[in-house]
């Protein structure tokens, strides 16, 4: 389900970037205030963005850690058994 989430995060960012192109088009033709606006909803997207990858990376390492232990777990009862 990680990979899954992953790889659906990874095939969703052409829109993010599209997302921020258009921020930056829409700041180059607005008022200060407004591009102000843009700027910062653009920049909370990112963020989101990026502890959502964070996250996923996180979830990654501890759930491969956990299969090491899994995994060392048996072969020691193998070699008890």
């Amino acid at each position: 389900k990680l990979e899954h989430a992953q790889k659906d995060l990874e095939n969703q960012q052409p829109l993010l970037d599209v997302v921020r192109e258009r921020a930056r088009e829409l700041c180059s033709g607005a008022d200060a205030a407004s591009g102000e606006r843009v700027e910062q909803k653009t920049r909370d997207l990112v963020a989101g963005w990026n502890v959502a990858l964070e996250g996923l990376a996180e979830r990654a390492v501890e759930a491969d850690s956990q299969l090491q232990r899994w995994n060392q777990l048996l072969d020691t009862q193998r070699s008890l058994g």
